[in-house]
């Protein structure tokens, strides 16, 4: 590719001139992307695209720097990410610490980092009128960032507090054993997160200084890649950028890793085998390939991955599901990085499958070796092309956060103008490089990594305390079993694939959902081609009186779901690669069922998916394996991490009907496969339906829709759903308290509205927008007190409430909960300015027009089963928060949050760790015992 290119003048800086050179050639975008874009190279060598989007309501902003882990000097593991930490603690122009975060929270945004193994991921989205403020403050980040002493020394003890707060993570655990196990030389053998003690000063050895080093080595303008989305012009935009970043430093003194590969050649075949913190089996196939970079117009681990990832009748997952040993598997890329690539194949085994797991790999090796002989056909690649240039086609808009970070990094990566489509290509058939990464995926190229329980062993490692064994592998043979290899078989065509993608023509004067009802159930419908895709969506409501009854039926409902996606895996599996999808979701009203994607197929994947929700005999077979994998995950539950746990009680205590995991185990533990008959056979006897077809559909096909789920799912019958109800707090405290095995404590402070109208709804959401920088900075960044600090919006039905959560490795229950007091007790009140601030914010959030047709088919959803016909429940709360002037947010504070406050108070930590006072309860059904209710339908 020939890169023409004409130097453009932007602006003059006090007595210089800065030039960018703009690349003629084009971004390729798909079809129905109407936003325009421009990539720069400044002349510090940093690459710039920028995106004007003329409808955004939100702005944002991402620089990906070509650093991670594998720079980290070997004697400072995790110094990269306590550098990403660092960066957001002021700089020279904006010194103060919560400057930037304050900033982009006063202006309905959000910011965020990840560290990975190469690398560094900077982020921002924002209310669309603040983007060129906020990239002057995001742009210091690589002029001139402070690395203050003071906050070196307070954010390393949030390093320190991130790594404690993950310390059971099962993930990093495996990490940090692998990382003990591979050539020490490479990457992986990094540990990346950092601690106190990694990262403590030593004599004639500051870290402050090996920061500062590592930022002039590889914080250097060319090593970056900056992505800017707003609705300004380009021309304005790109005078937003290139003054400013310009500015960032080309220090040409990047340090380059040398290639190395992840193991030592006399190493392989091995074994790593893990205890893992929650009860899970699997196993994890990894095989070194050549580097796969040089091939991204090709594909050739994509195209094997596809047939090894399969999951339709025949696969080697359908097969091993078959025989009860297996409940999912993945493939794709593994661990990567500029020199080196892998392929790694994940299997979740049933405790059965653990039993057998050597025939399990045996099989899958059976599989290659059949992909080998019968599967480098032309035909196939073609139809993975036709599938990858139909989904790049009709590619929509997608959260602007997600989408400024992720082109950031592809620009490191690819050249400029396949920056969107590089990941979709499909160029050409090369059998014999299939081939050559094929022969790579054998047994004495093979790293197993086995995850179980009964797993023997021997070593701990250093960071995680992982107990684990190696093995070598050399010699071993992998039993093949006839009869099951006989039962594999390659996929066939895909049926799925739409051929009908003509977009209907939309009945003018319709912008919302018309409702058609009829006995049974209730039909909102909408024709809808105005983002131009070939798309619907169909969501289904099925009210069940049966659902909620008890918590015995709670919990066959959740398996009866999970039964009946087991059983239409294989057939449904690829409908999902041609871009058509649905889902179950049982919950406290009933069942929700939803399909989605290209209209083509719609009709007849939902007919299969309703007559198999009553086939109990299809279903049937499913049982014993889905109850074995509910009943691990609820046990599960309790590993989580405290605040997640926290979280889960919260819902319990404060929503009838709901019931923790350990009531739901108790209760599923007893139900028999008969059980599960009676009560299926009962479930729709008494159902009601609420329903929306929206999209690429005509009426006619709306109406079939709608009599097909009337003639399945519901009855005339009279019914009623039992009540649901919502504790209403008083002014005196509650307190509950989860023991949980983890060194953290975890503290929810949740602090319930005074009412659930409309107005108390738009004061709440107020309160946690105004509150929630201040939060972070005081509690994480000034106090220390932990990694995870944050204040949300958790509401129950029309009830409104904050959520405020720390969980610290080294501060008591009582310290938490005096700072979360204290901090509200001496919050200074904003100015009219900064609430107008605020309030401006939220409109933002609440009415930003939606990006792509599932997010406009989710709020008329919304608004459908919240009970909202006239579709405005946004604008709604949108008026009355307008309507919130400084008087009024001061008055409230102090009736709700100082005078009168309604809290329940939720702690979790090791069993010696409960408060000796307060009256701290085990168990919130008292609180709903003693409480009086909000009472909903």
């Amino acid at each position: 590719m020939i890169k023409l290119a004409r130097p453009i003048l932007v602006g003059c800086i006090v007595s210089f001139c800065l030039i960018a050179t703009a690349w003629s050639e084009p971004i390729i975008t798909s079809d129905v992307d109407d936003r325009e874009h421009r990539y720069l190279e400044l002349d510090n060598g940093l690459k710039v695209l920028l995106i004007h989007d003329a409808s955004a309501d939100k702005a944002a902003a991402a620089l990906d720097v070509y650093t991670g882990s594998a720079d980290n000097p070997a004697d400072r593991a995790g110094l990269a990410h306590f550098l990403e930490h660092m960066l957001f603690l002021g700089t020279k122009k904006y010194p103060e610490s919560d400057e930037y975060q304050a900033f982009i929270s006063a202006n309905g945004g959000g910011h965020n980092a990840y560290t990975a193994l190469e690398h560094t991921n900077y982020f921002f989205d924002i209310r669309a009128g603040a983007l060129e403020p906020a990239l002057d403050r995001f742009a210091q980040f690589f002029i001139a960032p402070l690395f203050t002493p003071e906050y070196v020394t307070r954010e390393r003890n949030a390093v320190d507090s991130e790594y404690s707060a993950r310390i059971k993570d099962d993930m990093r655990r495996s990490f940090d054993a692998l990382r003990e196990v591979v050539n020490p030389e490479h990457p992986a053998a990094q540990f990346s997160v950092g601690s106190n003690e990694t990262l403590a000063d030593r004599d004639s050895d500051l870290v402050r200084d090996d920061l500062l080093q590592f930022y002039k080595t590889h914080y250097s303008s060319e090593n970056m890649a900056l992505v800017v989305l707003g609705r300004e012009s380009l021309d304005d935009l790109q005078a937003m950028v290139v003054p400013r970043f310009s500015q960032v430093p080309r220090y040409r003194l990047q340090a380059k890793r040398n290639a190395v590969p992840m193991f030592k050649p006399e190493s392989l075949p091995q074994m790593l085998s893990v205890v893992p913190v929650k009860e899970t089996r699997s196993l994890g196939l990894l095989f070194p390939v050549p580097l796969l970079q040089p091939y991204y117009r090709k594909k050739p681990l994509e195209y094997i991955a596809n047939l090894v990832g399969h999951e339709g009748q025949g696969s080697i997952l359908n097969t091993l599901k078959q025989q009860g040993w297996a409940e999912s598997l993945s493939a794709g890329s593994g661990l990567d990085d500029r020199y080196s690539s892998s392929m790694m194949v994940n299997i979740s085994l049933t405790k059965a499958g653990w039993q057998h797991r050597e025939e399990v790999i045996g099989l899958f090796f059976a599989g290659i070796d059949q992909i080998k002989r019968q599967g480098l056909k032309r035909w196939r690649y073609k139809e993975q092309q036709q599938l990858a240039a139909l989904d790049f086609r009709y590619q929509e808009k997608q959260d602007p956060q997600r989408t400024v970070s992720y082109l950031a990094s592809q620009l490191q990566e690819y050249p400029a103008p396949e920056v969107y489509q590089a990941g979709y290509l499909y160029e050409k058939f090369d059998k014999s490089l299939i081939k050559q990464y094929l022969d790579k995926i054998a047994p004495d190229n093979l790293f197993l990594l086995v995850l179980a329980p009964e797993v023997k062993a021997d070593k701990t490692s250093q960071y995680y305390d992982t107990p684990y064994a190696v093995k070598s592998l050399k010699g071993h043979q992998w039993p093949s079993d006839e009869n099951l290899v006989a039962q594999l078989t390659l996929p066939p065509r895909n049926e799925f694939i739409p051929k009908q993608l003509a977009l209907l023509e939309a009945p003018k004067n319709t912008t919302a959902p018309t409702l058609v009802t009829s006995e049974e159930s209730e039909l909102w419908y909408q024709t809808d081609v105005s983002y131009a895709v070939p798309r619907g969506l169909v969501m289904i409501r099925t009210m069940l009186p049966a659902a909620a009854q008890d918590v015995q039926h709670a919990a066959m409902l959740a398996v009866y779901e999970r039964m009946v996606e087991e059983s239409l895996n294989a057939f449904s599996y690829p409908a999902t690669l041609a871009g058509l999808n649905f889902g179950l979701s049982a919950n406290t009203r009933g069942l929700d069922v939803q399909v989605g994607g290209y209209t083509d197929k719609q009709e007849h994947l939902l007919e299969i998916i309703l007559s198999r929700l009553t086939d109990f005999e299809a279903i049937a077979p499913q049982f014993e394996r889905v109850k074995a994998q509910v009943i691990r995950e609820w046990r599960n539950a309790n590993k989580r991490p405290p605040y997640a746990q926290l979280y889960a009680d919260l819902s319990v205590t404060m929503f009838t009907p709901q019931w923790s995991s350990d009531d739901r185990l108790a209760a599923l533990s007893e139900v028999t496969l008969e059980d599960m008959k009676a009560f299926t056979a009962s479930l729709y006897q008494d159902g009601k339906a609420k329903m929306l077809v929206y999209g690429n559909f005509d009426a006619e096909q709306a109406q079939r829709f709608t009599a097909m789920v009337d003639k399945v799912l519901t009855s005339p019958n009279r019914w009623q759903l039992p009540p649901a109800k919502v504790v209403k707090l008083d002014t005196s405290p509650e307190r509950l308290w989860l023991t949980v095995e983890h060194p953290d404590q975890a503290l929810i402070g949740y602090l319930q509205g005074a009412g659930d109208s409309l107005t108390e709804q738009a004061h709440q959401m107020l309160l946690q927008q105004v509150l929630s920088a201040d939060f972070f900075n005081d509690l994480r960044t000034e106090q220390q007190l932990g990694y995870i600090v944050f204040a949300s919006n958790v509401d129950y039905k029309k009830v409104p409430g904050i959520a405020f959560v720390v969980q610290s490795p080294k501060a008591s229950v009582e310290q938490l909960s005096t700072a979360v007091a204290t901090f509200l007790a001496d919050y200074t009140m904003p100015s009219d300015e900064q609430l107008e601030q605020h309030k401006e914010a939220l409109l933002v959030e609440l009415l930003q027009k939606p990006k792509n047709l599932r997010e406009q088919g989710g709020l008329y959803w919304d608004n459908i089963v919240r009970d909202q016909p006239t579709f405005d429940l946004q604008s709604k709360m949108a008026e009355a928060i307008s309507a919130i002037n400084l008087a009024d947010f001061s008055a409230y504070y102090q009736s709700v949050v100082i005078q009168g406050p309604r809290w329940l108070w939720l702690a979790a930590g090791e069993a010696d760790e409960l408060p000796k006072r307060g009256g701290w309860l085990r168990d919130g059904e008292e609180v709903k015992k003693t409480s009086e209710s909000y009472v909903y339908p």
